[in-house]
């Protein structure tokens, strides 16, 4: 079988991550183009079915383009700019735009020298900061997060957070549109409403706040080598940096991160504990909370 690399013509012109999107697959959370003339960052095209057999290694690095080829949905072809996409002949659309935005992008994300955190951005007041909750799959993230947005809280992203540690000031940004809610193996998209979404826009990151399964609510900043190791261990897909040789570089942005964005973990039962107790910690806690000091050595 031969793969066509023939780019659809049929593209929405979206907003994620803050990256301007061309894109002829569905993503779920993106929003509108808030413009009409500028050209886009990223390009996402549809090509040929495809049915290899045998089918493709599940990710495959030649220096340029990552291909990740999750068996019988979809051969993806990802670079820092554009992705193209060969779904299996049986493959359903939920299922590849289901990877196109839990793995595809935030490995063109990783390509584009961000660093990408498992993690939820919610702006508790409009014009606030960004907090990012972070933590395994069913911590509690996403149900936490809806809990704020009923309270006038804006969300910056969803399960994948894009962070820039390329200027003085690190900011954050992802799908702002919705929600993934319920299980992994049943995960619905929930859309949110505008004046809930930060509109794309770029939010400061003030602190992130790791969820951690414990007997006892309770909460304590993270400092020095235990920050840094946290943040590495909530990387969203931490193998494909490993993949592109690109470790090095994220240990190095890891450690920036650690030393100048306050980590906390916030150890909680969720049969015991309510959203409402947990929610009520994020958003009391105070400046004390926040300090950073002990530093990694950078050497």
């Amino acid at each position: 079988m031969q793969l066509s690399t023939t780019p659809s013509s049929a593209s929405a012109l979206v907003l994620g991550w803050g990256l301007r999107i061309a894109s002829a697959i569905s993503i779920p959370g993106a929003i509108a183009w808030p413009g009409l003339h500028a050209d886009a960052d990223v390009t996402i095209s549809l090509g040929g079915c495809c049915d290899l057999e045998p089918w493709p290694d599940l990710y495959c690095w030649d220096g340029t383009t990552l291909d990740f080829a999750p068996p019988g949905i979809a051969l993806f072809h990802v670079t820092r700019d554009a992705i193209t996409v060969h779904p299996h002949p049986l493959a359903s659309q939920t299922a590849v735009s289901g990877l196109l935005v839990a793995t595809a992008i935030p490995a063109l994300l990783w390509l584009r020298g961000l660093f990408v955190l498992h993690a939820t951005g919610l702006a508790l007041t409009p014009d606030g900061l960004a907090v990012a909750i972070s933590g395994p799959s069913g911590s509690g993230k996403s149900s936490l997060a809806l809990r704020f947005i009923q309270q006038g809280a804006q969300l910056v992203g969803d399960d994948t957070l894009a962070i820039d540690l390329q200027k003085e000031t690190i900011f954050c940004q992802g799908l702002p549109g919705g929600l993934f809610q319920g299980p992994h193996e049943r995960r619905r998209f929930e859309a949110t409403s505008f004046t809930h979404s930060s509109t794309g826009q770029a939010k400061e990151l003030a602190a992130i706040v790791v969820l951690t399964p414990a007997q006892e609510l309770s909460v304590r900043p993270l400092r020095g080598i235990e920050a840094f190791l946290t943040i590495m261990q909530n990387r969203h897909r931490p193998r494909v940096p490993s993949l592109v040789g690109r470790q090095q570089a994220i240990m190095d942005m890891a450690s920036v991160l650690s030393r100048t964005t306050p980590i906390c973990e916030l150890r909680f039962d969720k049969q015991k504990h309510s959203l409402h107790e947990v929610g009520a910690w994020i958003s009391n806690l105070s400046e004390k909370d926040w300090l950073v000091d002990d530093p990694i050595p950078t050497d």
